[in-house]
């Protein structure tokens, strides 16, 4: 195997492995929006700290979303 194919083989499998990163973050993310209103409601964070959480998930859904079109931009480029 040469040099070239190791590289490619990497770039296949990190490739494949971005789906199961993308659903991590989408995870996440809506782990966030739903702990929101339960924790300032049940006093376990400050009402400040809700807003914030809720922008956490926004930075978290479009980590998802950059992850999911790269991953696409580089499956069409690759013809797989």
């Amino acid at each position: 195997m040469t040099d070239s194919a190791i590289v490619t083989d990497r770039g296949r499998r990190a490739i494949s492995k971005t789906p199961q990163v993308a659903v991590g973050l989408i995870a996440g993310c809506a782990l966030l929006l739903l702990l929101v209103p339960f924790g300032w409601r049940f006093g376990l964070w400050p009402f400040r700290l809700s807003f914030q959480m809720v922008t956490w998930a926004q930075d978290l859904a479009l980590a998802a979303a950059i992850v999911l079109a790269g991953a696409q931009s580089k499956r069409h480029a690759s013809g797989a």
